[in-house]
């Protein structure tokens, strides 16, 4: 979990300090989005499941090496 974690923290940092905007379409309207809600949703979608994911296989595979 603490993969998770450390890349919403990562995401978040670059794309304030880089003057990001986001906005996603909604209902044929595009809707501008602050970074925390950004993350927020990214998150709670199948990308945190990816970052879960991932680290468990790697540590599998290393172990049966």
């Amino acid at each position: 979990m603490t993969s998770v974690y450390f890349h919403t923290l990562f995401l978040y940092t670059i794309t304030q300090k880089r003057n990001y905007k986001i906005s996603r379409m909604e209902n044929e309207e595009e809707k501008e989005m602050d970074i925390p809600e950004y993350l927020k949703d990214l998150f709670m979608s199948y990308y945190s499941e990816f970052l879960l994911n991932f680290g468990i296989e790697e540590l599998m595979n290393s172990l049966e090496e």
